[in-house]
């Protein structure tokens, strides 16, 4: 089998575990893998569990990244995903700094969280883990649409993971309790 070779140079991202590379072999996708040296809670097993769980519930990836399945590279198992960006190919920004930099007003980013909640709810999908750095703000033709590009599914593998994945009305408790901390991040001013 071939492994993909892991360029530090097209690193997009990085989080306390994991980096999120420019596939090698395909721009318009990215590889998230563990950084070398560093302790690991499985995040990548959890991550592939969860999504290939919505996968197989044909839930559509309008607001999640789309996720492709696994690759093996030199770092180990790599999670290949569609790579979020603009209409126009450039890079999509971070929700957080849409709203600081004031590219969309308090309405419109209240508009798109309410948007993304009902999204969550209607597929019962919960975000375990969201920090700023999880949702991007993408332009599209028409409008601007929200990107959850990690954190989803419980931040351990086990039993509530596996709640999580399969009991669709434990999975909006959840969301629902969840919410209010998510919205925390991004108080309009």
């Amino acid at each position: 089998m071939v492994q993909i070779q892991i360029d530090e140079k097209l690193k997009i991202g990085q989080g306390n575990e994991r980096m999120c590379v420019i596939h090698p072999e395909d721009a318009a996708k990215c590889i998230k893998v563990n950084i070398p040296g560093v302790i690991h809670r499985s995040q990548n097993k959890i991550e592939n569990y969860y999504l290939s769980s919505l996968k197989r519930r044909s839930v559509p990836f309008t607001h999640i990244a789309k996720f492709y399945g696994t690759v093996e590279t030199d770092q180990g198992q790599g999670l290949v995903f569609k790579r979020i960006v603009d209409f126009d190919g450039t890079p999509s920004i971070r929700f957080d700094k849409a709203i600081e930099q004031q590219i969309i007003c308090s309405q419109q980013a209240k508009s798109l969280l309410d948007e993304l909640n009902q999204y969550l709810l209607e597929h019962a999908i919960y975000i375990g883990d969201c920090n700023k750095d999880q949702i991007l703000l993408q332009r599209t033709e028409s409008g601007y649409l929200l990107k959850v590009i990690d954190g989803l599914g419980s931040r351990n593998y086990g039993w509530k993971l596996m709640l999580l994945s399969n009991i669709k009305w434990y999975a909006r408790k959840k969301i629902k309790a969840k919410w209010p901390r998510i919205l925390q991040n991004y108080v309009m001013q």
